[in-house]
């Protein structure tokens, strides 16, 4: 749709259908939360049940995350090319009805991911940092400074936080921090020479996935375990995302591709 639907309208040809060019999504109770980025320089983010009712309202120029701990919905604000911009560069905590923000706070430098855990808002930084904030009031709880740095991603599985990305002063090294959700520090490291980071899944279990692209055009996905120990690469295409499902590793590619392992 080019244009942006009213609050409440439902849209798309039958009964659970939704036609919305969404660019990021997260679980809500009785559908989806999703942002959605027309151009123009104004975003939205909205809730679409499986009745196809969608409601919306604007965000800032260029949101990069959507989560919720069920209550909440947290918004992980970019920041565009140019000047800054309100609603920039900040987290912010939605009203799940009315989607007005009910608390922001700003962030020192581009966020790259954001990710809920519990009652913890836990964000992604550029920079490589990694930074966990209180739910209820985004008060700043702790930040550790990981070796990866540029896009990157995060993920939870084994108890303890990860984060994927690029080691800029090795060349081309994706390098995967595990993050001690008590203390925060970094106590694992896994590098992978000659990659760059695609992906990482979410999944709270015991071994999570790493999704990794090479120059040639080829990908790959590996196995983790909680101890940070990696199993043998699996060959794809390089992926663009990574969900697990029903104990099967959904994933897309950057050419339009659905695969499942």
């Amino acid at each position: 749709p080019g244009t942006s639907p009213a609050a409440g309208r439902s849209i798309g040809t039958g009964a659970g259908q939704v036609a919305i060019a969404a660019s990021a999504l997260a679980a809500a109770t009785d559908g989806v939360w999703y942002l959605r980025l027309p151009g123009g320089g104004q975003a939205w983010a909205g809730r679409a049940t499986a009745a196809g009712v969608v409601v919306e309202r604007p965000v800032g120029p260029a949101p990069v995350a959507i989560a919720t701990d069920g209550g909440l919905v947290f918004v992980a604000e970019g920041r565009p090319d140019g000047p800054l911009q309100p609603r920039s560069r900040c987290i912010e905590a939605l009203d799940p009805v009315s989607l007005e923000v009910r608390r922001s706070v700003a962030v020192a430098d581009v966020i790259v991911d954001l990710l809920v855990d519990g009652s913890q808002v836990w964000i992604l930084r550029a920079d490589g940092v990694v930074a966990s904030y209180d739910g209820p009031s985004l008060r700043p709880l702790g930040e550790t400074r990981t070796r990866g740095s540029g896009p990157g991603f995060l993920a939870a599985w084994g108890g303890a936080l990860w984060s994927l990305g690029a080691d800029q002063a090795a060349g081309t090294t994706t390098v995967l921090t595990r993050i001690a959700r008590d203390t925060q520090a970094a106590t694992i490291e896994v590098r992978f020479p000659g990659r760059f980071p695609a992906a990482l899944s979410r999944t709270d279990g015991r071994s999570g996935w790493v999704g990794l692209g090479e120059r040639a055009g080829l990908g790959s996905v590996v196995p983790v375990d909680a101890n940070g120990s990696p199993g043998a690469a699996i060959v794809i295409p390089v992926p663009s995302s990574l969900v697990v499902a029903a104990g099967d590793l959904w994933w897309t590619s950057h050419d339009g591709q659905v695969g499942r392992i």
